[in-house]
């Protein structure tokens, strides 16, 4: 006999050892018989297996289990195993159902028979130590499991603090901030190759975000007092190489200064809007002025004195009046220049001198 069905048998013989009796129960010694999970004590004289059975009225087909087989010679005091093979549905993973004849005595023992081996998260139904019952259906799910690292880019916290120094409605960036990152360790379950389940199995912050500071002007605005009457004719003006009559002389004229990036205009250089001031003219240092266009119309000539000529082109939400936003080139630089008072400028017009 076949060694795995020795041991098939053995198994069986094991399982069934706390069972209730059931049968002929006879003085003496006879052999004992069990059939399909019953003990019956059949007392017979046979000279093979095959022929006790027969006498026992047990009828089996091919593909029953027996032990001893059916042409063993009979020992005395045998123990004689017969289990009947039974019809069984069973699929794996996506495939479909299909019908096994076997005799095994539960779901393990015959998922081993037929070659299916089972990984440790794998899904089985009914539960492999179940008994195998005619008719049942065993079913294999296939369950795999991958792991991925995800980093995620916090952006920084926007803080602002209140600064008197400068006038409400303007801001003033202190510390730009730096986006920090966290990474995460994330799982996925598929069973027969479909995805069931997502998990964050850990969250790890690799680098803290440093946050944003930007400061927000507290200081009232200046009012501009605009004298009434008419204005004084002015006088020719002759300076360095120029020489030019004014329309207007502006005495205490407020001068500060602004760049072409994040923290005076908000924009960055991959904006097509960078450094194009409200005139539509690219901006340029040296000759870039932002002003208050009800004082100094956009494309007017000024002269302001101690700095030169320059030329109005550009607007400011915070430029009011009698003051003067000088454009530079480098946002480092714009923030040295600071805030001048008490200035004096000269209106020339639309004519360059």
């Amino acid at each position: 006999m076949h060694e795995s069905v020795r041991r098939l048998s053995m198994m069986f013989i094991g399982a069934l050892s706390g069972m209730v009796v059931f049968g002929a129960g006879f003085a003496g010694s006879g052999h004992t018989v069990w059939v399909d999970g019953e003990k019956h004590v059949v007392m017979a004289r046979a000279a093979t297996v095959g022929e006790l059975l027969q006498k026992a009225h047990v009828n089996y087909q091919p593909g029953d289990m027996i032990y001893p087989a059916p042409d063993e010679p009979l020992q005395d005091g045998e123990v004689i195993v017969v289990r009947h093979a039974r019809t069984v549905s069973f699929s794996l993973g996506n495939a479909p159902f299909q019908l096994v004849q076997t005799s095994a005595p539960d779901v393990g023992t015959f998922l081993s028979e037929i070659g299916v081996t089972v990984g440790p998260e794998d899904e089985v139904e009914p539960a492999l130590s179940t008994p195998l019952k005619d008719g049942a259906h065993v079913h294999v799910s296939y369950v795999n499991r991958r792991f991925w690292k995800e980093t995620q880019t916090i952006p920084p916290e926007v803080i602002t603090k209140q600064d008197n120094t400068l006038e409400k409605g303007r801001e003033k960036i202190i510390a730009q901030g730096q986006p920090g990152t966290v990474e995460h360790i994330k799982s996925a379950i598929y069973v027969n190759g479909v995805l069931k389940e997502i998990k964050t199995l850990s969250t790890q912050t690799v680098k803290p975000a440093e946050p944003k500071i930007v400061a927000v002007g507290t200081a009232p605005k200046r009012t501009v007092q605009v004298a009434v009457g008419p204005p004084p004719k002015p006088q020719a003006v002759h300076v360095a190489n120029l020489s030019f009559t004014p329309q207007a002389v502006l005495e205490n004229v407020i001068l500060t200064a602004y760049g072409p990036g994040q923290e005076h205009t908000g924009k960055s250089p991959d904006d097509p809007q960078y450094a194009i001031t409200a005139s539509g003219l690219r901006a340029a240092e040296g000759r870039t002025v932002a002003v208050d266009p009800t004082l100094i119309p956009l494309g007017t000539w000024i002269y302001i004195e101690g700095y030169g000529l320059y030329r109005a082109e550009d607007t400011g939400s915070a430029v009011k009046g009698k003051k003067i936003d000088l454009y530079f080139e480098d946002d480092q630089k714009a923030n040295r220049f600071g805030l001048r008072r008490g200035n004096k400028v000269y209106i020339i017009g639309k004519k360059k001198p």
